[in-house]
Formats: C-alpha cells, structure tokens, sequence
C-alpha cells in the first residue's frame, strides 16, 4: 500500500490494536489464517442470542425511562478513516448511548473495549451531530447492562490508533510483543509470533492444564 489516506479502518481493528498491535500486523501486512477458537464460537453463539432478545428487554436495565433502539446500524466516515457496524444504540430524551453485547468471563470490560465503544461514539457524532459520553456493555454471561463513560481522553486514543495502524502497515514494522502475556493464551494468532513460549492455564472443564488450543 503506498498510501492509506482513503483507506477505512474497522471499528474491530481499533479494538484488535488496542489489545495487541500485531494482531494489525497479522492482518494486513502479512496476512495469516485465521483460527477461531472455541470460546469465539461460543461467543458469536450467545451474541445471536442476545439480539433476538434484547427487544424484548425493558430499558430500565440501562437506566432509561424510555426511548428507541437501533439495531446493526452501518457507519463510515472517511475523515474518521473509520468504519464499523454498531450492535445496537439507544436514542433517548436526545441523548445517543452505543450498546455492545460481550461474551466474556471478565467482569469488567477490558481497555480495549472501550477502545471499541470510543469509536463508536465518534461515528454517532459525525452522522447525529451529538455529543456522546455514555455507552453501555451488555454482559451476556452476567445478564447485566454496564454504564461506561466515553471521554474525550478515550476519542483521541482512537484517533492516534488509526494513525499508528496507518504508520505499521505503511512501515511494515513487526510491532513488540504485548506486555501482558496472558492475553496470548488463547491468541488465534500466537503460533506465527515465533517468540512467545507456549503456555498453560487450568482449564476447569477438562480438568488439566491446557496449551491453550481450544
């Protein structure tokens, strides 16, 4: 790619970066196949569930009076350089609130998610026109809806992730390992770092310690 100035950056690859810049490496510059592991399958499982119920859900659970949903809506912005198809999001009393579903065992979302939740609320403020510092998570496993504040810190981190995916693709530079060697455990993409020891976590439902290749 000689130049990436018209090229549009998903919502995803905002959230992947945050978590681990070679992720952006493994997908763009040089391009591996993709292993979904199990959890990720049981993940897109529950989150199809939770589509189909959410209408039914009253928006007490997200501290709201009333209001309207908005489902699967398509955003792009090529000034954003930024695209992405939101869950859902809650119009109410004028105010604009992205709602992400996650299938996850932490009880509290991860940076990277409100990564994610940032740019989403940049791209309701290009379309609407509104100012938006408000989202909720929808944890499915805790069937609970987490308020999380969008700050203007948060907006300007996506912003400078776009420009440093921008940088690495263009540069082809093979980013530095993430710190946090735990977010490698069940990594779809561990085996093509070459320098990451394989390890082991307890896995409860086997009943032993695991690679991580589930």
């Amino acid at each position: 790619m000689s130049s990436l100035d018209s090229f549009l950056f998903s919502v995803t690859d905002v959230k992947q970066f945050q978590y681990c810049a070679r992720i952006i490496y493994f997908s763009y510059v040089q391009p591996v196949p993709r292993r979904l592991t199990y959890l990720m399958e049981c993940g897109k499982e529950r989150h199809l569930e939770e589509e189909i119920l959410e209408p039914r859900r009253l928006l007490k659970k997200y501290g709201l009076e009333d209001g309207e949903r908005v489902f699967k809506e398509y955003f792009s912005s090529d000034k954003l350089q930024l695209k992405g198809i939101l869950d859902l999001y809650l119009k109410s009393s004028g105010q604009f609130y992205p709602v992400e579903f996650k299938f996850t065992g932490e009880k509290a979302p991860r940076s990277n998610y409100l990564g994610q939740m940032a740019a989403y609320a940049l791209l309701l403020e290009e379309r609407y026109r509104v100012f938006v510092n408000k989202g909720f998570f929808y944890h499915i496993p805790l069937k609970k809806a987490i308020s999380v504040s969008i700050t203007n810190e948060d907006k300007e981190k996506v912003l400078k992730s776009i420009e440093s995916m921008k940088n690495l693709i263009l540069t082809e530079s093979f980013p530095q390992a993430t710190k946090n060697r735990g977010k490698c455990i069940d990594c779809e993409w561990r085996n093509f770092c070459g320098d990451i020891p394989v390890l082991k976590r307890y896995d409860p439902v086997i009943g032993r310690f695991s690679n991580g290749e589930i």
